[in-house]
């Protein structure tokens, strides 16, 4: 055995404390008391702790923290918007996680959903379809209410969508040549400065904050930025601020050639960059200009989308419908991990997979096995996540948590 490999019995008595622990302050969770063979002392108390900082700093590398400080009494059950830790001290979360949690904590029927599903069918490839992805999707469409409707690709996470975008987008302008001849040029994405998108290597490419990138090396190519509406900083009136920045985006896609423009990528409303919500006028004005250039309008609903502007989704506020819109975070309120890159029917058809069978409709430069989107994701579509997510959507609706 490894000598400094801890005993079994040793883990399992840790467990066993944690175990009791969380039973004995289960009062704070609203949930009934449960029995505990003894009371837990002060001093048991302060010693658990102890030992699970201790393992905290021996092996966890925590989400962008400085490791300088020690790590807080970790938290164990939450309800509504409200953390508990181990030490007894409550806090606030009124970020709501990540920007994900928009249900609150502690949702039974979202557990109870999760233990069913996952009793039922605990994985499948994302290429066969479950029946909760399949009714997801649908779902999805539903509350876009567009034109017709809209395809969804999930995924496991808003970085991942956002990735997923980008491709999307890209592989449209190929298979578009019929309609615009210089579609195999369109690479480039332009995205916002102030902006977040993500953290793996396009979605980060595109995001807009210096601190996020510094370190990692240079960033993939085809990635540029434009300022975002910021009126509370500008020396202008909302309006003029508003059409200076929209004029910017016309200016910025010319300067770089229409032709080798594939898409723009906002967020209806700036999170990570300062909440920073947008003139009315903003988003129509974007959408003109990316009309007038045949660009792609991506909008980045991760954070903004259900229900957290108001709106099932942020976009809905402004009156346009984009071409992509990506999702995450409050699709399933953080209770399992999923996101969703969803297009227009437009944008689908060119990726059916034969053109033959759209004449006139579709042209494209790609050989006919190489006409569909050839990306998946092993957690994409999660049966699991998607009916959770269903459920998740139920409860929003049901309790107008968007209105």
């Amino acid at each position: 055995r490894n000598p400094r490999q801890r005993p079994l019995a040793v883990g399992l008595k840790s467990t066993v404390k944690m175990r009791r622990l969380i039973r004995a302050k289960s009062s704070m969770a609203r949930a009934a008391p449960q029995p505990v063979a003894a009371p837990i002392s002060a001093t048991n108390v302060a010693s658990l702790i102890d030992d699970v900082r201790a393992k905290t700093e021996r092996h966890v590398w925590r989400h962008m923290t400085p490791h300088a400080a020690p790590p807080p009494a970790p938290v164990v059950t939450a309800r509504g918007s409200t953390l508990h830790r181990l030490d007894g001290s409550e806090a606030l979360d009124s970020m709501a996680g990540l920007w994900c949690v928009n249900v609150g904590y502690g949702r039974e029927e979202l557990a109870a959903t999760a233990y069913d599903a996952m009793n039922q069918l605990s994985f499948l490839s994302p290429a066969l379809g479950s029946v909760p992805q399949v009714e997801l999707a649908a779902k999805i469409s539903d509350l876009l209410d567009y034109d017709r409707p809209a395809h969804a690709f999930f995924t496991a996470s808003g970085s991942e969508a956002n990735e997923a975008a980008f491709k999307v987008a890209r592989m449209y302008h190929a298979a578009n040549i019929a309609n615009d001849p210089s579609g195999p040029l369109r690479h480039k994405i332009i995205a916002r400065h102030r902006a977040y998108h993500g953290n793996t290597a396009g979605a980060m490419a595109a995001t807009g904050q210096a601190e996020r990138k510094i370190g990692f090396g240079p960033q993939p190519p085809g990635y540029l930025h434009v300022p975002p509406p910021y009126p509370y900083r500008a020396s202008t009136d909302p309006e003029t601020h508003c059409a200076d920045v929209v004029r910017q985006l016309d200016e910025t896609i010319s300067f770089e050639g229409s032709e080798t423009v594939a898409a723009f990528i906002a967020e209806p409303v700036m999170s990570g960059g300062g909440v920073l919500v947008p003139p009315e006028a903003y988003l129509k004005g974007v959408r003109e200009v990316c009309d007038k250039h045949g660009v792609l309008l991506i909008l980045d609903e991760v954070v903004s989308g259900f229900g957290r502007t108001g709106a099932m989704f942020g976009h809905q506020h402004y009156g346009v419908t984009p071409d992509i819109i990506t999702m995450a975070k409050g699709l399933t309120s953080g209770y399992q991990p999923l996101g969703a890159c969803v297009v227009t029917a437009d944008v689908f058809d060119r990726f059916r997979g034969d053109a033959d069978a759209f004449p006139g409709k579709v042209e494209t430069t790609l050989p006919k096995r190489l006409q569909h989107f050839r990306q998946i994701n092993t957690y994409g579509g999660h049966p699991v996540a998607c009916a959770v997510a269903l459920k998740n959507l139920e409860i929003i609706e049901r309790e107008q948590l968007a209105e």
